[in-house]
């Protein structure tokens, strides 16, 4: 094995390098929110991020909505648990009489 073909097969491989640029986005979201949290303006946000007032607000959308999507997606989950609970609870009152 040559070198190159070496080095070829120790890149990572195209997912790996999504994942690992959805991970980066992700948390760069998370910093804007928290700094956004802390009472910064979008301007200090893109400044201490070095990125855009515009990218800072866009940054922090991008987590909002995932907090939102997260928190949807929780309540839907809670609301099939409860929901199988009290068709379980109606089974056992219906078994007792």
């Amino acid at each position: 094995m040559t070198s190159r073909t070496a080095a070829v097969q120790r890149r990572p491989r195209g997912s790996s390098m999504k994942r690992a640029a959805k991970e980066q986005a992700a948390v760069r979201q998370l910093k804007a929110l928290d700094l956004r949290k802390a009472g910064l303006t979008y301007q200090a946000i893109g400044d201490r991020l070095g990125i855009s007032r515009q990218a800072a607000h866009k940054l922090v959308k991008a987590a909002v909505d995932a907090v939102k999507a997260d928190s949807a997606e929780s309540a839907s989950d809670l609301i099939a648990i409860e929901s199988q609970r009290l068709i379980t609870c109606r089974w056992l009152c219906g078994r007792l009489q």
